[in-house]
Formats: structure tokens, sequence, C-alpha cells
């Protein structure tokens, strides 16, 4: 019964899993033919602009600002199928056209996010930028790169809200949006027959990591290229959301990356997952390699990207069936190895990004779309939930245990701190035991907070207060959201002003008038000052919003800002670790109970 379920948990956990789909996606080429190329275009266009690798010609788009979508790599196909990204040398165009939106790297297609064409010529990068006629002064503009989530398995730079015009416009930033490998295409380990070298004695090996490196190759592309954009290559923030936070983690103990970026924004990170070891790296690429007939490199790349995806798929649905080790939403993900070097969550003060300045965010119902979507609502004090697409209930605990082995779910299951029944505890309060064992849904509720907390906010948390003994770390919880496609009609997260995960990626990108409700239009314009005044400067306190100060290290208070709590405007909550709806933080997981990273490195 057990990988019904887990492939059901695989399935549904928006933005940090994909959805498996039977069917294939469709290649194709992200310019076709010759759309790309143009042979003369008056000098005095101002969408024309002259960069190292040429002329480039970009168009116009939404908020008077400027579109150049343009490739950072040569096109990772045929022998440079699990190559690490090469550098291109030109644009084979006298003016090369950066008007077209590439399609998405090979993935399952997918409604929500508007995936339907995917191509492994998919490494490209949207470049938003004000129109020249806007801007005065010769200021270079800072620059802000968005790295999409989606568990490694999906996603794309042209997903719902990730349009920058507005962002760009309104704020005189440049925004950018890109796109790397993934799955089997993005994150195959080296191994015996993935070893370039024997058939290629010049070649070098297969490293590894080749999503990350990608992302890497993106950031030393725009480091030569923005200055000519008017962009200041000294002043780029990373940001992301879910499995993009964590590829942004990643980078942070990344020694290639440490030079290519000032700042970073963390979104929605499922900081339970540490970076992958190499062992456990090698398990998934091994039953991975084991759905394809292929016994050499030579051989993989000759495999048709439709069968190659079918084989990463395979993989995913296999979960932690391949090892106890495999993160059940994050099959495929970044490896400790020469990439890396060490992990971050091991020890954050000792990262490679010291003295960069980091925003940690959650939202405040991160696993509501995973437990909505699984489970059917529960009623008062209930002791088990029916699953949506199976005939049969489970207990609490069975439910947790889908969701934290290792005997993790006894534990958990008998925690005071997540207790649906004792009015004796002092913790949680008695606000949130009446939440858990008084009110209706009582059961998906508990299991939300608890999976919330032990995949997303706690272990976030641990490594915000950790980093902040070396520099600024900001913490803040999205208490309101601009619901994302993903979660639209999942009951849960249509109920009592939830923000599930992936709401809060619109509140930062959209036009505050594109929304009709004041509350949400307040928090969206704070977000938007605070973040574009963090790119900007290395502080959020900025556009008239200030009162957020970095995490105390040596606290076990949480200085939280709580975004939009206050009908729409925010506040700094000085919340406890060791008492009240978030004891178990403090006092549950990293301790009675382990988190991945600590038990799986």
């Amino acid at each position: 019964m057990k990988m019904p379920i887990l492939h059901s948990i695989v399935c549904l956990v928006c933005s940090f899993v994909t959805c498996i789909n039977s069917c294939k996606g469709r290649p194709v080429s992200a310019c076709p033919g010759d759309d790309c190329v143009i042979t003369s275009y008056p000098s005095s266009n101002p969408l024309r602009v002259d960069l190292p690798l040429g002329t480039v010609l970009g168009t116009n788009v939404d908020y008077s600002a400027q579109r150049f979508t343009l490739p950072y790599a040569q096109p990772p196909i045929g022998q440079l199928r699990f190559a690490s990204p090469q550098p291109l040398t030109s644009f084979n165009a006298s003016v090369y056209a950066a008007t077209k939106l590439p399609s998405a790297c090979m993935q399952q297609p997918d409604g929500r996010y508007d995936i339907a064409d995917v191509s492994e010529d998919c490494l490209y990068l949207n470049i938003y930028r004000p129109a020249p006629s806007s801007i005065s002064g010769n200021e270079k503009m800072p620059v802000m790169v968005w790295i999409h989530g989606g568990s490694f398995v999906s996603g794309s730079s042209t997903a719902p809200g990730l349009d920058g015009s507005w962002l760009a416009s309104q704020n005189t930033v440049i925004v950018v949006t890109i796109q790397y490998r993934l799955g089997m295409f993005g994150f195959l380990s080296p191994s015996a027959f993935t070893d370039e070298s024997v058939a290629t004695p010049s070649g070098g090996k297969v490293q590894g990591n080749q999503g990350g490196r990608d992302v890497i190759q993106a950031l030393r592309f725009l480091q030569d290229n923005i200055g000519a954009l008017g962009g200041d290559s000294n002043r780029i923030t990373v940001a992301g959301q879910s499995s993009g936070a964590h590829l942004i983690r990643s980078l942070l103990n990344a020694p290639s990356a440490a030079p290519l970026f000032q700042r970073a924004i963390l979104h929605s990170d499922p900081a339970n997952f540490g970076t992958q070891t190499q062992t456990t790296s090698q398990h998934v690429s091994d039953y991975a390699l084991g759905q394809t007939s292929c016994s050499d490199l030579g051989c993989l790349r000759s495999m048709s990207a439709g069968d190659l995806l079918d084989a990463s798929t395979a993989t995913v649905q296999a979960g932690q069936s391949i090892d106890a080790s495999v993160a059940v939403t994050e099959v495929w993900r970044p490896f400790v190895g020469s990439f890396t070097g060490s992990s971050f969550e091991d020890d954050p003060s000792g990262a490679m990004a010291f003295g960069k300045p980091i925003i940690f965010t959650n939202v405040e119902n991160e696993a509501g779309s995973a437990v909505g979507s699984l489970l059917m609502p529960t009623g008062t004090d209930a002791q088990s939930a029916q699953m949506r697409d199976y005939p049969f209930s489970l207990t609490r605990e069975q439910l947790l245990g889908q969701m934290f082995n290792d005997g993790r779910a006894s534990t958990l299951s008998a925690a005071g701190q997540y207790g649906m029944n004792s009015n004796t505890s002092a913790f949680p309060s008695p606000a949130q035991i009446r939440l858990y064992s008084q009110a209706d849904d009582s059961l998906r509720r508990n299991l939300e907070t608890i999976l919330t907390q032990g995949m997303f906010t706690c272990p976030t948390w641990n490594n915000a207060q950790r980093y902040a003994s070396r520099t600024a770390a900001y913490v803040a919880i999205f208490d309101r959201g601009l619901q994302y496609p993903s979660n639209e009609g999942i009951d849960y997260c249509s109920e009592n002003g939830r923000v599930c995960h992936e709401d809060d990626i619109r509140l930062v990108f959209v036009h505050p008038s594109k929304v009709t409700d004041g509350a949400t239009q307040k928090v969206m314009r704070e977000v938007q000052a605070r973040w574009m005044g963090f790119v900007r400067s290395g502080s959020p306190n900025a556009g008239g919003y200030g009162g957020w100060s970095s995490v105390d290290s040596s606290q076990q208070t949480a200085q939280v800002m709580r975004l939009g709590a206050d009908d729409g405007f925010s506040a700094v909550d000085a919340i406890s670790l060791q008492s009240g709806q978030y004891a178990g933080c403090g006092q549950v997981w990293g301790s009675q109970v382990k988190y991945d990273w600590q038990l799986y490195g």
C-alpha cells in the first residue's frame, strides 16, 4: 500500500513536486528555422543592443519595458547531452532576434504551469529592462535573477506570474528569469559508463549537477553581457522559489558561484532536504540508467529525448523504493561534490556566501496544497482521513509515516507540541489546541502544520539563525497571498485565507492594480518595495517600509516579518521557538526528530 500513496504525494505536492503524467512531452526547437536570424536592422532602433557576442534585437512588452530572450550556452544536445554547459562564442546572425520566448526544458506537460512544448535546446534567459527613454541618468541598474521551482523536474522561465516587465519599469531594475536542465537531463551523476574519457579520451568526464552548472553559466553570461543592457554586474541578486530556492542554497556553497552574485532571496525552500550525497545521487542515477537499454554514453546520447524523459519520470515515481535517503519530493536534486564543495545546511556560518545578505521566506500554509490534494476533509476529533484517490483511510500516524520515514512518525505522533487532544499541555497554545481538536477539518490542519513546519519553516529558521552569526539574514512569513493557478480547485487552499505553496509568487511580480482586494494590494506594494530595495542596496527596509531587523543568531526567538498579517499591513513578530505555535521548531525538529539532511547527509 505504501508505494501508491508515496506516488500520490509525488504527484500532488505543487511546485516542489511535479505532476507526473503518462503522456510524453513534445520536444520542439526553441528557435525553429531562421526565426532568430535577422540579416539587418537600423542601428538607431532602441531595441537593438550590441553585446560582446553580437548584436541583438529585443521586443517591446507591457509597462514600457523591453524583453530580450537570449541563449546563455550552446544547446545541450547530441554530444553535449549530460555535459557541463558550454559557453557561446557568438550569435549566429548579423542581428540576433531575441524576441521569441523559449520552450521549457524536458519535462512532462502540465497545463497548470502552461507547459506544452518542451525541448533539450532550452538554456535561455529572459531579460526585462525599462525602455531606455524612461531612464534618467547613466547609473547602472541592479539585477534580480529569478530561478523557478518545480522539484528539479518541472517549471520554466515563463511560468504564470514570471513576467518581469512591471518590476523592471516601475523600479528601474533589470529582471531576469532563467531555465536550467531538469530531471535526468540536469542531475545525472557520473558513473563508469558515463565517463566521457572512455569514448573520447580528451573529453573529460560527465561531472553531474548539470542543472546547477547551467545556472552558474547563466550568471557568468550576465556578468559578461548585462552591462551592455544597462545592468550592474556588481549588484546581482539571485531569487527563487521552492526547488529554485534549494538550488540557490547549493550555490551559496559553490566556489565557482561565489563571485557571480551579491545577495539572495529564498522563497519556500524545502530546507528539510539537504544537498544530496554522492552516494544517494548515484543510487538515483543508476536506477534511471536501468530504465534504459544503454550500457555506454554514446547510447545514452543517441536515445530520443522522449525516451530519456520516460526513464527520468519512472525514477521520480520510484522515489524512496530506490533508497531510504531519496527525498520523496526531490528525487533529482543537487549533490555534494566538486560543484558545491560542502553543503550549506551543515554549516551555514561557514558558507562561501559569507557577506551576502539573505532573505528567507515561507508562506503560512506551505503544505496546504499537498494535504488538500491527498486527503478528503476531516471532521472534529478525526483520527483518520480518507484518501482522495484511493478507497481507504489512513490514521494520523500512518499519514505521518508517509511524510517522514525512519521511525520519525511515531515520535511526531506522540509529541505534545503537535498534540490534538491535550488541553493541559503548555504547547500548543489554547487557540492552536482548539484548531486541532475542536474545529472541523482538525486532522488535515494538524498534518499540514507538522509538514509545513518540518519540511519548510523550522529548517529554514534554523539555517537563517546559524547564517546570521556571520552576516545579515532576514526572515518573513507570507500571511496573505495571491492564489497561484496550481492551487485553484484545492478546497484546503481556498478556505480561511490560507496561503499555500506558490501563493507568494505573483505578489512579487504582478502589478497591484491587477487585483481588486485592497489588503492584497497593500502587501503587494510592500513586498515589491522591500524586495527591490534589497536588490538595490542589500536592505529590505526601503520605499517607506522599515522595522525589519536581521535575525539574532544567539536567541531562541525568531524576529519574523509577518507580511500582510493585519488586513494587508505587516508586523514584526518575536516568535518563541520554545513555546506556542512554533514550539516544534525549538523542541522537536533537529533534536527529537531529525531533518532529512541530518539523517542522510
